[in-house]
């Protein structure tokens, strides 16, 4: 897992989000409202749509909604269930009260793998 992964708010701009992906080269931002609640996910895949005109709207306008999250006590076995399942590349981890703490994706996955 991540800890601490970097996020945006709902209200954050395409642009800007497209900026911290580039950036930090991740292909996921999990979108959380002011509480620090997970709200949606933000990937590559739900930008490549977006036209330049787009740029300067906000991320609730695209990105996926329908989160699946883990906590934090859970196997790392839930989290490749719900990757596979739903065919998606990372799953925000929460801590008891729902508020983010981390980020398991693909990558993580394999490189605990690698090590086993």
């Amino acid at each position: 897992m991540t800890k601490r992964p970097t996020f945006v708010r709902e209200s954050t701009r395409v642009r800007e989000a497209v900026d911290l992906l580039h950036t930090l080269e991740i292909r996921h931002l999990p979108v959380v409202n002011a509480e620090r609640e997970i709200v949606g996910m933000l990937s590559d895949r739900d930008l490549r749509d977006v036209q330049r005109d787009g740029m300067e709207s906000r991320v609730c306008d695209v990105m996926s909604s329908n989160v699946f999250a883990v906590e934090e006590e859970d196997e790392i076995e839930d989290a490749v269930e719900l990757m596979l399942e739903n065919k998606i590349g990372a799953v925000p981890v929460v801590d008891g009260d729902g508020l983010l703490v981390g980020i398991i994706s693909y990558v993580d996955v394999l490189r605990a793998a690698r090590f086993e």
